[in-house]
């Protein structure tokens, strides 16, 4: 860390501590009728749960955090992925979380006003033209901006990691690629016409590093967003989705960086520089 010390900073000096005890992962801001909340997977007791705390910015009290779902006691929520991206919030209150759940992952739909799990999704069911689309790891869940459609990134039975778009109307799952290439944590645009994501499928003089794409859902094309030597995740646009978001390793250390989306500005500017990384984050809008 020593070449770092003469530019970058510990977390204590940019940032407010929100946590006080335990491992805490996968933050999402929901604005709840006014009352501003932050949920996220945590283990405080040996235990990994879902829980909730009161966002207050202005208050030094630390806030104490809630459960919502208290799991690793029954086999539908049998093991969290600590340190993956597994939980996500829609906009109409809906979260979305992945456990392991006896022979593969599921995703479990939580509804904030209704206080109780709607829906559990195993993905290992005959498709419409007859192949079977078995679903073992799941992670990277992402609501589109009504809540009507749901991305995950998931590994199948040859091993590949790829994008899917779940629709809870039609109860349908489309896979959105299909290929050797690792596409992790994928995300729409603000018109759920396109999809970001990080992917290895980079080639020529930066092979294999995981910079950021865009599918055009209308013509099923894939463009780079980014070309760098460095190893790029967590995309997440700002509210008014004119910024783009995400961790970076540039320098050794994942930071948050962000690109001007809305110009179609591929440069990449640093907006942290901690000592040490930065997984995940959200906006607190």
């Amino acid at each position: 860390y020593f070449p770092l010390l003469q530019n970058n900073y510990p977390h204590f000096i940019k940032s407010k501590k929100l946590t006080e005890i335990g491992f805490n992962f996968e933050p999402r801001f929901y604005d709840n009728n006014g009352a501003k909340e932050i949920y996220f997977i945590g283990n405080h007791n040996g235990y990994s749960s879902v829980f909730k705390m009161r966002y207050d910015i202005e208050s030094d009290e630390p806030q104490k955090p809630e459960v919502i779902i208290e799991g690793e006691r029954e086999s539908k929520f049998e093991a969290f992925h600590l340190l993956e991206k597994t939980l996500d919030v829609s906009k109409d209150g809906k979260i979305a979380f992945v456990t392991k759940s006896l022979y593969s992952d599921v995703i479990h739909i939580y509804s904030i006003k209704e206080n109780k799990i709607i829906k559990t999704l195993r993905f290992n069911d005959l498709n419409a033209n007859g192949t079977k689309t078995s679903l073992i790891s799941i992670r990277s869940p992402s609501f589109s901006s009504d809540g009507k459609l749901l991305l995950i990134t998931a590994a199948d039975k040859k091993g590949y990691t790829d994008i899917f778009i779940y629709n809870f109307e039609e109860d349908k799952l489309l896979r959105i690629t299909d290929d050797y290439d690792s596409d992790i944590d994928p995300i729409f645009n603000k018109d759920n016409s396109k999809i970001i994501f990080a992917s290895d499928r980079t080639a020529g003089e930066y092979q294999q590093k995981y910079n950021l794409f865009e599918y055009d859902l209308k013509n099923n094309s894939i463009y780079y967003l980014s070309y760098v030597n460095a190893n790029i995740s967590s995309p997440q646009f700002n509210p008014d989705y004119t910024e783009l978001y995400f961790n970076c390793d540039y320098d050794g250390t994942y930071n948050i960086w962000k690109m001007n989306y809305a110009k179609n500005q591929n440069e990449i500017k640093q907006v942290t520089k901690f000592l040490t990384s930065v997984y995940s984050f959200t906006f607190a809008n």
